[in-house]
């Protein structure tokens, strides 16, 4: 209810003056004796739904990344061995050890750098690259063991 603007509290929300938080702006003073405080007022409804206007700082550019996404070692038994160990019952077993999105290697200072947050779990239809309410995917790791009879 929330996110549509159904509720009572998101109607007050939207209605709501700007907020100022306390803190300094970023303009080379920020670390000084005397830094510049803030005087920029946000509307919470622009917190929850995102930014929708003009290019802000907070959009990160030239964003550079590699991610191993899917990663997998295998060893074929040796058909000598299978026959001598198991007197021809298994014709053929491969071992393996499979992993997915091990690692990224990125500039991107975000929680997930090819996020979507806007996805249709979240009511969307596609949101590439806002990851805000988003959570980066799982490692996984398993190991199995295929057997040819």
């Amino acid at each position: 209810m929330m996110q549509y603007g159904y509720s009572q509290e998101s109607v007050a929300q939207r209605e709501a003056p700007p907020v100022i938080f306390d803190g300094v702006l970023k303009d080379t003073y920020e670390n000084t004796a005397t830094p510049t405080p803030n005087t920029i007022g946000v509307k919470l409804g622009d917190l929850q739904y995102g930014y929708s206007g003009q290019d802000p700082d907070w959009i990160e550019k030239n964003i550079n990344y590699m991610r191993l996404q899917e990663l997998r070692l295998s060893y074929s038994v040796n058909k000598k061995w299978l026959d001598k160990g198991t007197n021809g019952l298994i014709s053929a077993a491969t071992i393996f050890a499979s992993g997915t999105d091990l690692v990224v290697w990125t500039n991107y200072s975000g929680i997930d750098v090819v996020g979507n947050s806007n996805s249709a779990a979240l009511g969307g239809t596609g949101g590439a690259g806002f990851d805000m309410m988003s959570i980066a995917a799982p490692r996984r790791i398993s190991f199995g063991l295929s057997v040819t009879f």
